[in-house]
């Protein structure tokens, strides 16, 4: 049988095919990303802890040198700052429209000088526009114009809000620069509180305060929520996120 089919080769009658290699397999996922080849885009960053090993680890410091070292309250919270990260919004955008109505300066002004390519702290959201307009703020809106003995700050907020809408329509008056504003409506202008008290309030951060009061009744409401449901202890999966910690650190 070969040497029919050399002989046919030889004459021509045959064309040999070409060989083509055969596709090569891919490589099981799992393998790939255990061998550090792959990776999936990570949803979540973490820069404070690490619940993947034996045992957590905040900031490079396992739980058990943690209770070692006896270092309180204070030396778990120096573990666990948020830095620039946390929160801010509020605060910023209380001081920054503060800075700029006590200083006289017009909406319009305000708007001009934050060309150099500083963000207005307050102003902008994602989803919301003046076209998709987010009810939080029209419903606080309400309220303080009903309540609040008198809005400057919030009115002077509103018409920087109109500025930037009309150069483009998501760069809206957001919840936390409404909040930010009206808190100090509300502490210059309830009677309660003198006008160096009202700024000494807003320059130690106390709408970080509410910041983190907010979240921690949402911590309890979903806490609250899960046991009611009888769910279990909810795992993010850890392909999803991207561990950045330090190397073991001390405080």
């Amino acid at each position: 049988m070969q040497s029919v089919y050399d002989d046919l080769v030889n004459k021509g009658v045959i064309v040999p095919a070409q060989e083509v290699p055969p596709p090569t397999v891919p490589m099981d996922y799992s393998w790939a990303r255990e061998l550090g080849l792959i990776r999936k885009p990570a949803s979540f960053m973490t820069s404070i802890c690490d619940e993947r090993g034996q045992e957590l680890i905040y900031a490079g410091m396992p739980i058990t040198e943690v209770f070692k070292e006896e270092m309180g309250i204070g030396g778990v919270l120096g573990l666990l700052c948020f830095q620039r990260r946390f929160g801010g919004a509020l605060d910023a955008a209380a001081k920054m429209f503060s800075k700029a109505f006590d200083s006289g300066i017009i909406p319009m002004e305000f708007v001009n000088k934050k060309k150099e390519g500083k963000l207005i702290m307050g102003i902008g959201h994602r989803v919301k526009s003046i076209n998709n307009p987010d009810m939080r703020v029209q419903i606080l809106k309400d309220d303080v114009k009903q309540h609040f003995p008198a809005t400057p700050l919030l009115d002077y907020a509103l018409e920087v809000g109109k500025i930037t809408t009309s150069k483009k329509p998501n760069l809206i008056l957001n919840v936390d620069g409404f909040i930010g504003v009206a808190f100090v409506d509300m502490l210059r202008n309830c009677g309660s509180f003198t006008r160096e008290e009202a700024d000494e309030y807003i320059d130690i951060g106390a709408l970080n305060g509410i910041f983190v009061l907010g979240r921690s009744m949402g911590f309890i409401g979903h806490y609250l929520d899960q046991k009611r449901l009888k769910q279990g202890l909810y795992r993010h999966p850890w392909d999803d996120i991207s561990y950045v910690l330090l190397e073991h650190m001390s405080v």
